[in-house]
């Protein structure tokens, strides 16, 4: 019985009190992540690594910039590629301190590197953030990115991928 008690007494220490999880108005979000992707076939696939800095214009809308790099195997071989976005996220807070924090959103960037034609990007997404404490949280997210690209007969908008997320962010 004393070792149960230990062992929840030291898994407590780990999860403290949440005293206000959810964001507010003037708070910046750091956030660093890991991705990965296929296409709709199940094609390939694709790992990166990216930081992203928002700024709550309200207790709920996020807006912000974000950078990735990513490698992938699509096609003939593999490549470097990155993306440069600028995204804006409504937040849901709940729980009985805000620390869950559902959100949709979008994104709107440019697509650059070895692997793909330069194109614009845009496209919905979605996902959820886990207060740990007060300042840092634990995020998954999906969103769907259709690109836009030039050709010798104008623009033309191709089939998207799903980009999924794993994060983890502090709020500054």
């Amino acid at each position: 019985m004393l070792r149960k008690l230990i062992v929840l007494a030291a898994v407590g220490c780990l999860f403290p009190a949440i005293a206000s999880a959810h964001f507010k108005t003037g708070d910046w979000d750091l956030t660093l992540q890991g991705a990965g992707n296929h296409g709709p076939d199940l094609d390939g696939v694709s790992a990166g690594v990216g930081v992203g800095l928002g700024y709550l214009l309200s207790d709920n809308l996020e807006v912000g910039l974000r950078q990735s790099v990513s490698f992938d195997d699509f096609g003939a071989g593999s490549d470097l590629d990155g993306t440069t976005s600028v995204f804006a996220d409504y937040h849901f807070p709940m729980g009985d301190r805000g620390q869950w924090q559902p959100f949709v959103g979008a994104n709107v960037g440019f697509s650059w590197g070895h692997g793909s034609n330069d194109s614009f990007q845009f496209g919905p997404e979605a996902g959820v953030k886990y207060f740990l404490n007060e300042t840092t949280y634990v995020g998954l997210s999906i969103a769907y990115e259709m690109f836009c690209n030039n050709s010798a007969g104008g623009s033309t908008l191709s089939n998207g991928d799903f980009m999924y997320g794993l994060q983890l962010g502090v709020r500054l």
